[in-house]
């Protein structure tokens, strides 16, 4: 594998397998992507660039390639380039990135310490994640969007306007169990978790231990419990690239049953706002509303859950609103003033004799923390929107 490098064309469909040994030379190579891409011209110029466009290829690298000093054990996803008119050329077709999941060690160590029981747990965890994407903007936004048809065609919408993530930071999303402290990373990602809990006073005591937010499995165990189909259509910061990943139930099902490779799949590039996904004919509808609007923003995520039946059905019977339910959860950051002595202090552990619980600042005290979480009902009608305050989420941020 050490001599094979993966490349996708700006204009042309489809990945061509190239082995290096055949192109000993950067010129070498570059004639055979001129061949492969543009028909010979000679007057084509392009560039041949790493998948999250950061770098190109230079004669030094291709050096370092052919030697296997670039390339060595790397995963496949490192070895694919794009070949492009220039760096942040448009991309005509779609490009696709295959990336590996395959589960983290703390599947087996850590799934027993998840206790999602109801629908609103698991939204929660989400918004968590939300929110610490959008750490450090300027405006911070979170949507949250329950779409009801039928039992097989309803959805929840997850949106925010974060950091946005690239093909890597997807990986790591779909890599179950697989947190910041196993990935050697300080700060907050877009893949956190932890456990809501499923009262308000069982939330107040979660505040306290930390318990709302802690970075691990909570974004793919709360999409799998919520949903059998797990959409997530993201852009980061100054990429010109949509990255689309989709995780869906009967399909890893299948690969088990069929003795296939069930931790695999692929990232699909794409323009903001264009080329339709597939799916059924309700699931593209709302994409196409979802895609609408993105050219407007420059970094931004949102998860597409399909609903799983039985949480159709509940969602029809309950009594209280899911975004009154969440209301209560958030009630404490909301109104840390609220808190009884020492619940919510800073460091998650309880019971210092903080100040009614209310945070101090933290290191970020120029950024704007606070965030505006927004619920719709089908069709984007806003049905409640709701500000988390600056102190409130500054604290949410140091668990």
């Amino acid at each position: 594998m050490d001599d094979v490098v993966y490349l996708q064309g700006q204009r042309k469909p489809g990945v061509v397998t190239v082995p290096l040994a055949s192109y000993p030379t950067f010129s070498d190579f570059k004639e055979h992507c001129r061949e492969l891409f543009f028909k010979n011209s000679i007057e084509a110029s392009f560039v041949v660039a790493t998948s999250d466009r950061k770098s190109v290829i230079t004669d030094d690298v291709y050096r370092s390639m052919v030697s296997g000093e670039y390339l060595g054990g790397q995963k496949q996803l490192d070895r694919t380039f794009l070949v492009l008119d220039h760096i942040g050329a448009r991309l005509e077709v779609p490009a696709k990135m295959a990336i590996g999941f395959s589960p983290h060690i703390g599947t087996l160590l850590g799934a027993g310490a998840s206790h999602l029981n109801r629908i609103d747990d698991g939204v929660a965890e989400l918004i968590d994640n939300s929110i610490q994407a959008t750490r450090g903007n300027a405006e911070r936004k979170v949507e949250v969007e329950v779409v009801l048809n039928g039992k097989s065609t309803s959805f929840l919408v997850v949106r925010d306007n974060g950091c946005g993530m690239h093909a890597k930071g997807l990986e790591d999303f779909a890599t179950y169990a697989l947190n910041m402290e196993a990935r050697g990373m300080q700060g907050p990602t877009a893949t956190g978790g932890g456990s809501s809990t499923s009262s308000v006073r069982q939330g107040m005591r979660a505040i306290g231990s930390g318990e709302i937010s802690k970075f691990g499995v909570g974004a793919l165990e709360a999409g799998f419990y919520i949903g059998s189909r797990i959409q997530v259509v993201t852009k980061a910061q100054g990429n010109p690239d949509v990255h689309v990943f989709v995780l869906d139930e009967d399909l890893l099902k299948q690969r088990q049953e069929n003795d296939e490779p069930v931790y695999t799949g692929d990232v699909f590039l794409r323009p903001p706002g264009g080329i339709e996904e597939q799916g059924s004919s309700a699931l593209k509808k709302l994409l196409t509303r979802l895609r609408e609007r993105e050219p407007e923003m420059d970094h931004f995520t949102y998860i597409v859950l399909s609903l799983r039946e039985e949480h159709v059905d509940s969602y029809r019977q309950r009594e209280t609103p899911l975004h009154l339910e969440l209301a209560s959860i958030y009630h404490y950051y909301l109104h840390p003033e609220d808190c009884p002595p020492g619940i919510a202090s800073n460091n998650g552990t309880g019971g210092d004799g903080n100040d009614g619980g209310a945070p101090a600042q933290g290191d970020d005290q120029g950024a704007n923390t606070a965030v505006t979480l927004t619920f719709k009902q089908s069709g984007g009608r806003t049905i409640e929107e709701i500000d988390l305050g600056a102190e409130a989420v500054e604290s949410l941020e140091k668990w």
